[in-house]
């Protein structure tokens, strides 16, 4: 069962034509470190070059997803859109009385939403592809500005749309993986996501004779990559998780072979 990887959110990459239009502080916040901090951090370290069978092809965002998201629907517009001014907290990144033009909303989509859709689906044309998985890293807590502003998070999460984007046995063969191989975690179906994204609610459809490609996403908490006292980046811990997620998905590449 071939595996199709997305990770949307990878990059913390903003062309310098961008990035120089942008304010260098968001409430005081650098906006260097504001990047970073609104990526999927470490989720290109973790879900790339997994050295076993199984993987089809892996897809990446290329650029911030402030500066162009795949993971949303092309058309879509607003602080929630495809193309965006502010950051997941309703800042403002750039000075007060821009606006970004339809020609320059149309040259981001085309030179980086078209290019990971395409790349997407024409991995899926030989019809190899049976599963997707739409891979993230997610923050510990919630966003301060949000209904329920610093809730911990799970460990992991896996989002299914509450069993619509895979079969009941699929959904429960990749807790179960999930589970044996990151003991002592804390793992949740649809919480804190649902699987609710573009790419899965696109190319996960539900046939008449059943789903032709199961689709989950992914959601690992940062906290397993960074050390517990200072918060920073632990290159063996990520290497571990790194590990434990090429035997999860190598075990989902075997599914329904034994």
């Amino acid at each position: 069962m071939a595996v199709l990887i997305t990770i949307p959110h990878c990059s913390a990459y903003v062309p310098p034509g961008i990035y120089s239009q942008m304010n260098t502080e968001v409430d005081g916040m650098r906006l260097d470190e504001l990047l970073l901090d609104q990526s999927d951090l470490f989720s290109s370290k973790i879900y790339t070059n997994l050295t076993i069978d199984g993987v089809h092809d892996t897809v990446e965002g290329g650029v911030h997803r402030l500066v162009c998201d795949p993971n949303k629907a092309r058309d879509s517009r607003g602080e929630s859109g495809v193309v965006v001014t502010t950051d997941f907290e309703r800042r403002e990144l750039y000075p007060k009385g821009f606006s970004l033009s339809k020609n320059e909303i149309e040259r981001r989509l085309k030179l980086y939403w078209d290019t990971f859709h395409e790349h997407l689906m024409g991995s899926l044309q030989n019809g190899e592809v049976k599963i997707l998985l739409d891979c993230h890293t997610m923050k510990p807590y919630t966003p301060a500005k949000i209904p329920a502003a610093m809730e911990k998070r799970p460990d992991i999460c896996i989002g299914s749309d509450g069993g619509k984007l895979c079969t009941e046995g699929m959904l429960n063969f990749i807790e179960k993986q999930l589970r044996d191989l990151f003991t002592n975690c804390e793992v949740k179906i649809d919480d804190p996501y649902r699987g609710r994204g573009y790419i899965l609610q696109t190319y996960c459809d539900k046939e008449p004779s059943g789903i032709q490609v199961h689709g989950a996403s992914i959601e690992l908490n940062r906290n397993l990559c960074t050390d517990p006292g200072t918060q920073q980046p632990n290159n063996e811990r990520i290497a571990e998780v790194k590990f434990r997620v090429g035997e999860i998905v190598e075990r989902i590449a075997n599914y329904g072979r034994v």
